[in-house]
């Protein structure tokens, strides 16, 4: 088993034991990439002395996406999220699947 599977089991064994991270999981897969986009676009219309950090931020996220993107298009593993392996704590169609790209 490799370490992304073990990541995986080691976040699902910990579903359903505390509500506060289960909540605080959902609130995060829902809604927290939105509220960074929304904070990155007050900051840059703001005209305040952090404006270009919201720049280079907001360049930061796309590149990180574009290698993401590039990466899941080049390189094909199992993903274990695909699999029905554990408990959910929200449904969601199988065709989104919930990944650990904010731990990066």
């Amino acid at each position: 088993m490799g370490p992304d599977l073990t990541l995986v089991h080691i976040i699902n064994d910990m579903a359903g034991k505390n509500s506060v991270l289960d909540t605080t999981m959902i609130f995060a897969a829902q809604y927290l990439i939105c509220i960074f986009a929304i904070y990155l676009a007050d900051t840059w219309f703001a005209k305040n002395k952090y404006r270009q950090e919201a720049l280079f931020a907001g360049y930061a996220a796309l590149l990180g996406l574009g290698i993401n993107l590039i990466s899941l298009n080049s390189i094909f593993t199992r993903d274990p999220l695909w699999f029905p392996q554990g408990r959910y704590l929200s449904r969601m169609p199988p065709s989104h699947p919930f990944h650990l790209t904010m731990l990066l």
